[in-house]
C-alpha cells in the first residue's frame, strides 16, 4: 500500500445566494487562484490549511488490512458500485443514441467494466457546470464579469 500527502485549504467563499461557505481547494489550485488573480484583487480568504495522509489501496490484502471491519469493507464497495452504476446510467441516458427498451438493462458489464480512473474537470467544463445552476439575475452579472475581464486581458 502506498500513501500520498495532499495539503488543502479551505477558502471563505460566498454562494450564488449570497450564503457564506467554505471552498475546499487542493495546493495547487490555490497555487494557480493566487498566481493568476488581478493586480490590486485581495488574497485568498484561507480559513484553514491542513495536510492530509492518503492511501493508494494496491492490493486486496492492503484493503482488508486498511479496513479490517467486513461490514464496513462492503459499505465503501456498495457506495464504489453505486457510482459506477449512476455513471453508466448518466453515460447512457445522454447518448444521442440510446433508445431505451421495455426490458431491464443490466449494469453489471458497466461495474466489471475496468475504469479510466477519475478525470478531473478543467476549468471550462466546472465553469459551465456552476453556470447552468445560475439564476438569470446571476447570468447578467456573470455576463458583466466576463466581459470586463476581457477588456483587462
Amino acid at each position: 500500500m502506498q500513501s500520498v500527502l495532499e495539503t488543502v485549504y479551505g477558502i471563505k467563499a460566498v454562494d450564488s445566494k449570497g450564503k457564506e461557505k467554505i471552498d475546499v481547494i487542493s495546493e495547487k489550485k490555490y497555487e494557480t487562484l493566487v498566481a493568476e488573480k488581478a493586480e490590486g484583487e485581495p488574497e485568498p480568504d484561507v480559513s484553514a490549511i491542513q495536510c492530509f495522509k492518503r492511501y493508494l489501496i494496491e492490493t486486496l490484502e492492503d484493503f482488508v488490512n486498511l479496513v479490517p471491519d467486513v461490514a464496513e469493507q462492503l459499505n465503501i464497495i456498495n457506495r464504489t458500485v453505486g457510482i459506477k452504476e449512476t455513471d453508466a446510467m448518466r453515460d447512457l441516458l445522454r447518448s444521442p443514441n440510446f433508445q431505451g427498451t421495455e426490458s431491464v438493462y443490466d449494469l453489471a458489464p458497466a461495474i466489471a467494466a475496468k475504469s479510466e480512473g477519475r478525470r478531473a474537470a478543467s476549468p471550462l467544463e466546472a465553469t459551465l457546470r456552476s453556470a447552468g445552476k445560475l439564476s438569470s439575475e446571476d447570468v447578467a452579472k456573470l455576463l458583466v464579469l466576463l466581459q470586463e475581464r476581457l477588456q483587462s486581458v
